[in-house]
């Protein structure tokens, strides 16, 4: 489109973005004939939130019998941030359709110290043990390391 838009019918109460689609420019240009047009620096609702997030949805939401793909889908995220959030959460998804391995490490034992890789992956749904032991030591679940608190040093 072109850049002469008749910015006189333009509702400044509205966020530069929705400016931005209905005149066809970008949110640079709204931002510059907000200032240049008295519609102030900034719009109203600049940098506010909904309230309406994906973590929130996640929360409300009952994931058990969902894969993964399908709870980021349903909540409008990606995948990794399901991912992260669910675990954040203590909830659990289920595996993907075609049988490949999506564990749910959400459900990894607090203490898991005591336990073995086999009963570590009876938990978290693992058949595997070294699958378990890959990933404990790709986290830093490294067994036998004793962590010594940063006071007592």
């Amino acid at each position: 489109m072109s850049g002469n838009v008749d910015w006189v019918g333009a509702d400044w109460a509205e966020q530069d973005v929705v400016l931005a689609s209905r005149y066809g420019v970008s949110r640079e240009r709204v931002r510059q004939a907000r200032i240049r047009h008295g519609g102030g620096a900034r719009s109203p609702r600049h940098r506010k939130s909904t309230g309406d997030t994906a973590a929130s949805r996640l929360e409300g939401m009952d994931t058990e019998g969902m894969t993964l793909e399908e709870v980021a889908i349903a909540a409008g995220c990606k995948g990794q941030y399901a991912s992260v959030t669910l675990r954040a959460l203590g909830k659990g998804f289920a595996k993907g359709r075609n049988g490949n391995a999506r564990y749910d490490w959400g459900k990894f034992p607090v203490g898991w110290e005591g336990m073995t890789d086999k009963e570590i992956g009876e938990v978290v749904g693992v058949g595997d043990p070294a699958v378990v032991a890959q990933w404990r030591n790709r986290h830093g679940y490294v067994k036998g390391v004793v962590r010594v608190p940063q006071e007592s040093r």
